[in-house]
């Protein structure tokens, strides 16, 4: 099986035995305030396979789906799972230290590894095609446009701050996702360059 639905098909699995098993949700969820005084830092990776709920699930799962398979046959299996691994860790560290002395605090989802998929992707696309379109249930959008529309949600759900829901994740993730193309692929750099309105 190809790695990126691999990806999403333990995450799937996952999320739905959390939802059947509270405790199995309790246990993989980040807990910055338990995590930092048990050492238990494996849930900066764990809180990524399990979310709140479906639709939060359906909102990862969908918006991954449209960037993951065209991204991991571009840079290959084992790049993709570099990117996926090094984002889910990245995004979640500025809220594990900002957090870890806040017994409220709890986060989970895969928002941080999801955003840096669809910004790899499109630092690795956009400079050679900056009219890029996807077909987001078959209407299509731009691809920098979806990207856009992706992160001011996020912010919007961060200023809320409800739930579980660690919003602030894709914004970290967006930032992780174009860090790890650059170290990748450096030439990247100089292509993003010319497009600048210089």
């Amino acid at each position: 099986m190809e790695i990126s639905y691999l990806i999403l098909a333990i995450t799937a699995g996952i999320s739905f035995w959390a939802f059947q098993d509270a405790s199995i949700k309790e246990n993989l969820l980040l807990y910055p305030y338990r995590d930092w005084k048990n050492n238990t830092y494996y849930t900066l990776i764990t809180s990524g396979f399990i979310h709140a709920d479906f639709n939060h699930l359906l909102f990862n799962l969908l918006s991954y789906y449209f960037f993951a398979p065209a991204l991991s046959q571009q840079i290959g299996g084992i790049p993709f799972l570099g990117l996926y691994f090094f984002s889910l860790i990245v995004s979640d560290l500025p809220s594990f230290f900002q957090y870890k002395k806040d017994p409220t605090f709890r986060s989970l989802g895969a928002s941080g590894a999801v955003s840096a998929v669809i910004f790899a992707f499109l630092v690795k696309n956009l400079p050679l095609q900056p009219s890029l379109t996807i077909y987001v249930f078959l209407f299509p959008l731009p691809a920098w446009l979806f990207g856009i529309l992706f992160l001011g949600y996020s912010y919007w759900m961060t200023k809320k701050g409800e739930g579980t829901v660690h919003h602030a994740a894709h914004l970290y993730g967006a930032l992780s996702g174009i860090l790890f193309m650059l170290i990748y692929d450096p030439f990247l750099l100089q292509q993003l360059w010319h497009l600048l309105p210089l």
